[in-house]
């Protein structure tokens, strides 16, 4: 969907925004000020666009977050799909879904080389997992999530790159201990960015079920 608004204090031809646009910003007003600094005229300060553009899209600040939330699972999803396509070695795949640079990740962590970033992303995911309505479309992304990683550890053992193991149990430890390392990174802790933390955290959970290469 899109919507037509000139920039603020711009004259001339209204510029087209499409959703992408508005959840982008939605991350960027996120990643910058937190949960708190999340309103409607935040969000359009962000594309120079009326809080009533942003309004007519989504009705409220809880329309966006419900909105944002569906994008970012289609996301989640979708880097998933990238990697398995790019990818000849399934475990591999799934190694690089974890270290995917930050210019191309922003819709889901804001810049996972900033932990400022990850600590005010921080407070928008905790509020999500205390509200009743959100609550199942966070628990859904989790869900989600365990599945996509076990389908690649399943293709991994079936390509005989993983000893004799439940692929999918040890999917849903890798997504615990992905979120978890999500969420204390900010804090004190190793050196290295998010994604190189992501996958020394792969590293340690599957690297004991690779099969080692001759």
């Amino acid at each position: 969907m899109s919507t037509n608004n000139p920039r603020r204090g711009q004259g001339g031809r209204p510029r087209t925004f499409q959703d992408d646009d508005f959840y982008r910003a939605t991350t960027r007003v996120l990643s910058e000020q937190g949960y708190g600094g999340l309103t409607l005229e935040a969000v359009a300060g962000e594309l120079g666009c009326t809080g009533a553009a942003v309004s007519r899209r989504f009705g409220s600040k809880r329309g966006l977050v419900r909105a944002y939330l569906d994008w970012t699972l289609a996301a989640m999803e979708g880097r998933f799909r990238s990697v398995r396509e790019s990818h000849a070695s399934p475990i591999e795949a799934l190694r690089d879904r974890s270290l995917i640079p930050a210019d191309q990740r922003t819709e889901e962590l804001g810049d996972p080389t900033d932990p400022d970033h990850q600590a005010n992303m921080g407070t928008f995911w905790a509020q999500v997992r205390t509200d009743p309505e959100f609550r199942p479309l966070l628990a859904l992304q989790v869900r989600s999530a365990e599945a996509e990683a076990g389908k690649l550890l399943v293709a991994a053992r079936e390509a005989g790159e993983l000893i004799d193991c439940d692929p999918m149990d040890l999917g849903r430890t890798l997504t615990a201990a992905w979120i978890g390392t999500t969420n204390s990174w900010p804090g004190d802790g190793p050196e290295g960015t998010l994604p190189e933390r992501l996958g020394q955290v792969f590293d340690t959970i599957v690297g004991p079920y690779r099969v080692k290469q001759k």
